[in-house]
């Protein structure tokens, strides 16, 4: 006879803002672009995320996981949260479950990503897109303009490919881009090959240029 496993304890609950506090070793940094995005997403859609939380021996609990949507909903006068409670755990728990929950992140299919935010931005404004989006508005028109570019009319960049390939005296030259860019690189690559038959290489690296040149303008 099979043995019955006992049900999960349900540990969701709402809990007055004014009886939680900030972990006061949040190691995610302030972003006040960011900070304003989350307060308009949090007015559009309201509280979808719940917080994560630790009870203190004190009887207030700390916020493990969504310490700047607990300042957003602070912001917008909110008085009670939708959180799940981890009970009385210790200190190490609870920054073990914080790195797990906030850093167990999947890599992103820029190309994908950039079709849906073009499908998106045909029923939304820009700037209202602008509002409560994570991007600046060079991050979202580089997409716009990655996911409308005419690949396929494109074709004086094979020549190109195939001249810079030939010749024997190439320059190397190392370009330290962030992780986002080299991402958009090899999908652009991949992208055009699929697309007309073709490798371009220096092609897909004048986007990337562009985006790196850009992400360089935005101080980062």
């Amino acid at each position: 006879m099979a043995q019955k496993k006992d049900k999960p304890m349900v540990n969701f609950k709402e809990i007055a803002l004014d009886k939680m506090v900030k972990a006061d070793w949040n190691y995610k940094n302030e972003h006040a672009e960011l900070s304003e995005k989350l307060v308009s997403n949090i007015k559009r859609n309201g509280q979808i995320e719940n917080l994560l939380v630790r009870e203190l021996d004190t009887g207030f609990y700390e916020v493990v996981n969504g310490n700047h949507r607990y300042d957003a909903l602070k912001t917008l006068g909110w008085e009670k949260a939708i959180v799940y409670d981890l009970g009385k755990i210790s200190l190490a728990q609870a920054q073990r479950i914080a790195i797990e929950t906030n850093e167990t992140k999947f890599s992103t299919d820029v190309m994908a990503l950039s079709e849906i935010m073009g499908e998106i931005a045909n029923s939304f404004d820009r700037e209202d897109l602008l509002q409560t989006m994570p991007y600046s508005g060079k991050e979202l028109d580089n997409m716009l303009d990655l996911v409308n570019y005419d690949f396929e009319a494109d074709s004086d960049s094979a020549g190109l490919g195939e001249e810079m390939e030939q010749k024997e005296d190439n320059v190397t030259l190392t370009l330290e881009v962030p992780p986002m860019v080299f991402e958009m690189w090899q999908t652009w690559k991949d992208k055009v090959t699929l697309k007309i038959g073709y490798e371009s290489a220096s092609r897909a690296f004048e986007f990337a240029m562009a985006e790196a040149l850009d992400t360089q303008d935005d101080g980062v």
